[in-house]
Formats: structure tokens, C-alpha cells, sequence
């Protein structure tokens, strides 16, 4: 990934435990270019797929060549005793 840009986290999710997964649709140039939950909390999704769309990441290569790819990613909102938002993300690059 050459740019990750974290989530914003809506007013309804202050102080709430949420996770939403999308699949990211990225073209041969490294640029999404949208999204789609796959599963999660809907309304963590605007706030997920607003911050993916400014990601950018690594073309990724099949015999030399740059391809288009779609990628799964979980984001998961956890919130620690000081009510200060954390927010995790892990994310499956496909093979």
C-alpha cells in the first residue's frame, strides 16, 4: 500500500464496537476505484469506503504486467476505557 488514509468515525458510532468488510475494486495503476460491504455494520460503511477511496496501492504484477484486482478489507472500530476512538484494519492482499 503506498497511501491509507483512516477512517472518519460517524457521530452514531461514537463509543459503539463495529467492524464493516468491503471489497475494493483497484485498478492496474494501484487506484480504487470503489467498494462494496460485504458484511459488516452498514452504517460504518460510508465512513470505510469514503477513506479507502484515497488509498493507493502497489500495481500488482502478473507475468510483468500491472492488472486490475479486487481486495477484501475488514475495518474494525474498538473503543478502549478512555472512549478515544481505535481504529484496526487488516487486509488480505489476494495472490
Amino acid at each position: 500500500m503506498v497511501a491509507r488514509k483512516e477512517p472518519y468515525v460517524p457521530q452514531e458510532l461514537q463509543g459503539v464496537a463495529s467492524d464493516v468488510t468491503l471489497e475494493l475494486l483497484v485498478d492496474r495503476n494501484g487506484v480504487v476505484l470503489g467498494s462494496r460491504r460485504t458484511a459488516g455494520d452498514p452504517r460504518f460503511y460510508p465512513a470505510a469506503a469514503t477513506a479507502a477511496q484515497q488509498w493507493r496501492f502497489e500495481p500488482l504484477l502478473v507475468n510483468g504486467e500491472p492488472v486490475a484486482f479486487a481486495l477484501p478489507v475488514r475495518f474494525v472500530l474498538t473503543w478502549p476505557a478512555s472512549r478515544r476512538g481505535d481504529i484496526h484494519m487488516s487486509y488480505v492482499i489476494p495472490e
